[in-house]
């Protein structure tokens, strides 16, 4: 009998945080901003942008470069390979209208937003 009791407790308290963790993930993401109000302040937060892509690169080694060009402004968008792979960035065309959420950061001077295995994208 206690078994069967710890059994539920257990299946009970898998099922809460399973939902709770969907329900915070889903109220976490970012809101859509025009890329060129993304500026040092933002480096290290989490934006979420939309636009064309105006031209893609993937390295031998499997690192795709995206440029997301909207109305305002243009960013580079960094995905390394695992990342690539596991969001299945590489089916993207020039040309795709995209949303994407990803952390900015700078490198060698310049702001992108490099994605995570954790980002979105969306179609548009």
């Amino acid at each position: 009998m206690e078994e069967k009791k710890l059994l539920y407790i257990a299946l009970t308290s898998a099922i809460i945080g399973i939902l709770s963790l969907f329900f915070i993930s889903s109220h976490l993401s970012s809101n859509q901003i025009p890329i060129s109000q993304i500026t040092p302040e933002y480096e290290g937060s989490n934006v979420r942008i939309c636009g064309k892509i105006t031209s893609k690169t993937v390295t031998s080694a499997g690192h795709v470069f995206l440029t997301i060009k909207d109305n305002s402004g243009s960013i580079k968008v960094v995905a390394f390979n695992d990342t690539a792979e596991k969001l299945g960035i590489y089916y993207l065309e020039k040309y795709d209208n995209i949303c994407v959420s990803g952390k900015v950061k700078e490198y060698k001077g310049e702001l992108e937003v490099l994605l995570s295995k954790n980002s979105k994208i969306e179609m548009k």
